[in-house]
């Protein structure tokens, strides 16, 4: 118990900064799903996409999403102008995201212009090479 008279000093607590995801593309199927578990988690969402948006007809989570995520149309079928947005992206949000989730990579050119970029910058890079199923 405190002394009469004296007041006692309350401890802050520091809140923990939220994980940072980049997630390539994101905009439908299980990148959709991702996404909004990820942000409903308290994460902080960057979407990387070319602008297509896939929710059109689900108005509750695209407004959740537009609302929430931070979205940067890009696209990479021009690799100087993406490596350099990426990189712009990165510098951004202190040179480190926790984790990158690809879902839009379907060659290698698409490969080399994300991961050059990425080194030493992420925690974890996890490619979702295909999410059909044949």
């Amino acid at each position: 118990h405190p002394e009469k008279g004296k007041e006692t000093k309350k401890a802050h607590k520091m809140e923990p900064k939220p994980l940072k995801v980049l997630i390539f593309g994101g905009t439908s199927f299980m990148g959709r799903s991702l996404t909004l578990l990820l942000l409903h988690q308290n994460y902080q969402v960057h979407l990387i996409n070319r602008g297509t948006n896939y929710w059109k007809n689900d108005t509750q989570n695209s407004n959740f999403i537009t609302q929430n995520a931070i979205i940067h149309h890009m696209d990479r079928t021009k690799p100087q102008d993406f490596k350099q947005n990426l990189t712009k992206i990165i510098e951004d949000c202190e040179n480190w995201f926790d984790f990158v989730i690809d879902f839009s990579c379907y060659d290698i050119e698409d490969m080399e212009c994300v991961v050059p970029t990425l080194v030493s910058k992420v925690g974890v890079y996890v490619f979702i090479g295909s999410d059909s199923i044949y």
